[in-house]
């Protein structure tokens, strides 16, 4: 079942100003999937550290945040805990429709967003790349997860090799109506919601070159990545 943006809204529950921290913890919802990391997220609530508190809710993070959003918005760490739920949600968050990502990034105060992720380039308009694939809603053109890359727009729209009508989608953006940048997952992602988007022409031939250019760079990383673990570590 999707999360729609009425539902949010409905969570977003206004808290009176200088409501003390321990009364706006005794508001925080947990539904059955998080309540074993209660402890984590409470601890991290007191402390102001939306990052840790979204982690404490894996996987079900983005879930945790939409319940709370008047209480993390009031403690000041709604964007940190935000931002850190969607970019470490699993898949492709197919079970939340756009319009409540939309309402979800909304609510939060665009500068702190950005300041949750990279910096972004400044002085000039961003082109952003979307890669898609695929047919009906599935296809998800317009989403809310970009990238600066080209490269990593054809990676996305061809690793899954059986999905129809693999393509990439460019659109122009100013840095201000950029949410966030997020560069940790080696993707270069933008989060952001483009009013227009186009086709980039593309023949099949270099997507799949781009693709593999990437495919290579996430093997040989992930291989140093490999080569640091101590030897004898016992880890299979």
């Amino acid at each position: 079942m999707k999360t729609d943006a009425t539902t949010i809204i409905d969570n977003r529950r206004p808290v009176p100003d200088a409501t003390p921290i321990e009364v706006l913890e005794k508001r925080l919802v947990f539904s059955p999937d998080v309540a074993w990391q209660e402890a984590w997220i409470r601890r991290a609530f007191r402390e102001g550290d939306g990052e840790s508190l979204a982690c404490g809710a894996h996987p079900n993070c983005l879930f945790f945040v939409s319940d709370n959003i008047g209480c993390l918005l009031s403690r000041g760490i709604y964007e940190a805990a935000l931002v850190t739920a969607y970019t470490g949600s699993d898949g492709n968050l197919r079970n939340w429709s756009l319009p409540a990502l939309k309402t979800l990034f909304g609510f939060g105060d665009r500068v702190r967003l950005q300041t949750c992720g990279a910096p972004l380039p400044e002085g000039r308009k961003l082109m952003l790349y979307r890669g898609v694939a695929g047919a009906g809603r599935a296809r998800r053109v317009r989403g809310l997860s970009w990238t600066l890359d080209l490269d990593v727009a054809c990676w996305f729209a061809l690793r899954y090799g059986w999905l129809a009508d693999p393509a990439a989608y460019e659109a122009e953006l100013q840095p201000d109506e950029v949410f966030c940048r997020i560069t940790d997952r080696e993707e270069d992602e933008v989060v952001a919601l483009p009013r227009r988007c186009r086709r980039v022409r593309l023949g099949h031939e270099e997507m799949a070159e781009r693709h593999a250019r990437v495919d290579r760079r996430l093997k040989e990383n992930w291989q140093r990545r490999l080569g640091h673990k101590p030897k004898d570590s016992g880890v299979e």
